[in-house]
């Protein structure tokens, strides 16, 4: 039983480091003004905007609201690749 909760464990953990590569590799790719647009908010858009903007995207793209996998996706890298520029 052990061995068989272990692999499940490692099979989970494989699928959301997997997720998590898509994610990262969509950042990579993604430029601050694509970012801004995805998030809609302007240049000089300060932390708070960016939070604010990604909150209400969130609302309507996530999955449990009805929304895809891919928009809550594109949108977790869009306010992760404004938060470190």
């Amino acid at each position: 039983m052990f061995y068989l909760l272990a692999v499940a464990a490692a099979a989970t953990l494989f699928v959301l480091v997997e997720k998590g590569r898509g994610v990262r590799r969509a950042e990579q790719g993604m430029t601050l003004e694509q970012a801004r647009a995805i998030l809609g908010v302007g240049p000089r858009a300060s932390a708070a905007e960016i939070r604010a903007a990604y909150a209400r995207g969130m609302r309507q793209a996530h999955p449990d609201a009805g929304g895809g996998h891919d928009q809550a996706a594109r949108l977790n890298a869009a306010r992760e690749r404004l938060e470190r520029a």
